[in-house]
């Protein structure tokens, strides 16, 4: 009789610490694949600036962490696998603005209140135990400072049973990412509205186009669809210039983010008032 794993907070660090020793794991790791268009919606958004301080709230093996360093940003990181940590001080050490990652993700942190200007927390909240769904949240806002900003991040209204996996050695079925809940735009901004955020975006988006502000352009492009997206990017790029448009209303941004257009990726980002 085939049934559903059951989770627990020990069950999941041995889940990730095993995923971290796996190098092939590390090539799905979201931010390893679309760290740069993570990069680009904060430079847009105007959520980044030089000797701010970061935290990255479940940071894994530190692959957005690397590119916040390379914005001159003081970075932090906590996570709740030992060896993942292990990995990311060692990686960064030789890094003058990296201040160190700790073994943490339970509440509280082991930082004061309004430590942060910004909180990064990508692909955690689909992850999170029932318990813990509302309590990192609260965390986080604690942890920012008056008009601090996070950006949170998690999978658009995934179909759990989807990428669900059967264990044959047990009998047992579970997400393939240890994903434990589905959200979409309307329960993201409700949760973080009744918290106490400002909310900046919370749409639906395609961080895959962000990755690069330029198409790559070959002589196989060159068919009539390529040709009008060509011409449209151009178009709004030009119209950007004479008409500009705060964000996340600029014409550019939304084309190539493709905003609630049924994309893959939630984002929300949000403001301590």
């Amino acid at each position: 009789m085939v049934s559903d794993g059951k989770w627990t907070p020990e069950i999941i660090r041995r889940f990730w610490d095993y995923v971290g020793e796996q190098p092939y794991q590390q090539d799905l790791c979201f931010s390893n694949q679309l760290g740069k268009g993570i990069l680009q919606f904060l430079i847009e958004s105007h959520s980044l600036r030089e000797g701010m301080s970061a935290l990255d709230y479940g940071c894994g093996p530190g692959f957005l962490l690397q590119y916040l360093l390379s914005q001159g940003l003081i970075c932090y990181g906590v996570d709740s696998s030992s060896k993942q940590i292990d990995l990311i001080n060692n990686d960064f050490s030789n890094s003058p603005n990296w201040m160190g990652a700790r073994v943490a993700f339970q509440p509280p942190l082991p930082f004061p209140d309004a430590s942060f200007d910004l909180i990064i927390c990508v692909e955690v909240l689909e992850h999170l135990m029932p318990e813990m769904q509302e309590a990192i949240p609260i965390e986080i806002f604690r942890l920012l400072k008056p008009k601090g900003r996070v950006l949170f991040t998690a999978p658009n209204n995934e179909d759990l049973d989807k990428n669900k996996v059967y264990c044959p050695f047990c009998e047992t079925r579970f997400h393939r990412r240890q994903h434990l809940r589905s959200l979409n735009s309307k329960d993201m901004f409700s949760i973080l509205k009744s918290l106490g955020f400002n909310i900046l975006f919370c749409e639906s988006i395609d961080f895959k186009g962000l990755q690069s502000r330029h198409f790559n352009i070959t002589w196989k492009s060159w068919d009539l669809r390529f040709f009008f997206k060509t011409f449209s990017l151009l178009k709004n790029q030009v119209m950007d210039i004479l008409d500009p448009k705060p964000f996340p209303q600029g014409r550019v941004f939304r084309t190539r983010s493709r905003c609630n257009s049924n994309t893959p990726h939630l984002c929300a980002l949000v403001e301590k008032p």
